[in-house]
């Protein structure tokens, strides 16, 4: 996902990426990335400065998956 939004940056501000979380770190990106994570995940990596992380919660009354 990095990698597109570097090669499109003209086109985009930034690009939201929804993962779990267990994932390698892909590195440092010129352009702005939120990581949205997915109930019951967490980042493996410490995000970068101009990243931002948003962790999904379950609904109220839903069982955990």
């Amino acid at each position: 996902p990095s990698k597109h939004l570097v090669a499109h940056r003209g086109e985009f501000d930034g690009g939201i990426i929804i993962t779990d979380g267990y994932a390698s770190d892909p590195g440092p990106c010129v352009a702005r990335r939120c990581w949205l994570i997915t109930p019951g995940g967490e980042l493996q990596f410490k995000p970068q400065p101009n990243d931002v992380v948003v962790k999904m919660k379950w609904p109220k009354g839903h069982a955990a998956a």
